[in-house]
């Protein structure tokens, strides 16, 4: 697998590193590039539900709604991605970087 991580005073270019990511941020990034856009699907069809009782056609209304709140969300996922990008804790990072050890093998 190829990654890219800030290198540091440690590392050099092509040592073979071993890296650790933040399990927090992780969930919270999965959560929200997945999971909102499925709960944002199920509340417009919800209030389309909703809506439909006093306009009728509700297979229209739960339809139109239920779409226009997900492709709506991709904006709220956009937004989360570019406030992300400047944390560094989203990014991996050098926790060891491998030595050779006496039987041939890494991580000694």
């Amino acid at each position: 697998m190829l990654l890219e991580v800030e290198i540091g005073e440690r590392a050099r270019v092509g040592d073979k590193v071993r890296i650790q990511i933040s399990a927090g941020k992780t969930l919270m990034a999965t959560f929200i590039v997945f999971m909102i856009p499925l709960l944002a699907l199920l509340t417009g069809i919800f209030i389309g539900y909703l809506i439909s009782g006093w306009l009728g056609s509700p297979s229209f209304w739960e339809t139109l709604f239920g779409l226009s709140f997900f492709f709506l969300s991709f904006f709220f996922v956009r937004w989360y991605e570019k406030k992300a990008k400047k944390d560094k804790d989203y990014y991996p990072h050098i926790v060891e970087i491998a030595k050779e050890n006496s039987k041939g093998g890494r991580w000694s």
